[in-house]
């Protein structure tokens, strides 16, 4: 049995991408879709199946990233990753309503989380991903790094509105799942932001990934849009934030802002 890296900061979609990929490989071998998602299928069955397990994570010591730009060379030579990638923008709002009102890690204003002190943080801390820099050193990380991986997928939230289907496509066909177009609708459509939020609601899946909460700001599951971060920055706002990424961010996310080069 293989294993496929799925990575991303959180808040990007990695949820929603997980569901559909569970169901997928849920109607396709009958096993049981909660224990899919919880991890539960022993390794022994994956290579029966000869299927190549997808691994969701946020990556390896990913504080560390975040924080000292430490990415993990020996966890991901040779690895094959599938990236999922959100405008820095977005992700930033995201984190900052589900670390204030799921969590309740944070309790001060968007300003303050935007230019949070994560380097006086603890380098394995969660904390250490608040602010808008640790997102850039994060994506900056495994940009720089794809050259060591074994396999490297690119993919974008903001495509995957638009044609859930192809991104999905693609992330099995990486696990060597032979998917046709009718298991694709169905793993798209029990996956809709209508059906999550019911899951959510319900936690019928026992499944931390959809474990809900008392607030609509602190849901998973929340506008599943592009552009959210525009009802929550001020305009001073963005455009601090953007000349920041237009100044950090790896030109190989230019269609946020269009990155000219890394910082030092």
């Amino acid at each position: 049995m293989g294993l496929v890296h799925v990575i991303s900061f959180p808040k990007s979609g990695r949820t929603w991408l997980e569901l559909m990929t569970a169901r997928a490989i849920s109607r396709l071998t009958s096993w049981d879709l909660s224990e899919i998602l919880r991890g539960e299928v022993a390794d022994t069955r994956w290579k029966e199946a000869a299927i190549d397990r997808p691994y969701f994570s946020h990556g390896h010591l990913n504080a560390r990233l975040c924080r000292d730009r430490e990415f993990q060379t020996e966890h991901y030579a040779n690895a094959r990753v599938f990236l999922l990638a959100r405008d820095p923008r977005d992700v930033l709002v995201s984190h900052y309503h589900y670390m204030r009102s799921h969590h309740h890690e944070f309790s001060g204003s968007i300003e303050s989380f935007i230019h949070h002190p994560f380097r006086e943080e603890d380098r394995d801390s969660p904390r250490a991903r608040f602010g808008i820099e640790p997102i850039l050193n994060f994506m900056n990380g495994w940009a720089l790094n794809a050259p060591i991986l074994r396999g490297f997928e690119l993919h974008h939230y903001e495509d995957a509105l638009v044609d859930p289907g192809a991104m999905l496509a693609k992330l099995l066909e990486m696990c060597r799942v032979d998917a046709d177009g009718p298991l694709i609708a169905d793993a798209v459509e029990y996956a809709s932001i209508e059906n999550m939020r019911r899951l959510e609601h319900s936690r019928e899946l026992s499944w931390h990934g959809l474990r809900g909460s008392d607030t609509v700001q602190g849901r998973k599951v929340r506008s599943a849009e592009t552009g959210s971060h525009r009802r929550d920055l001020t305009p001073g706002q963005t455009r601090r934030v953007e000349a920041v990424i237009r100044e950090r961010l790896h030109p190989m996310f230019a269609r946020y802002q269009g990155a000219q080069r890394v910082g030092a």
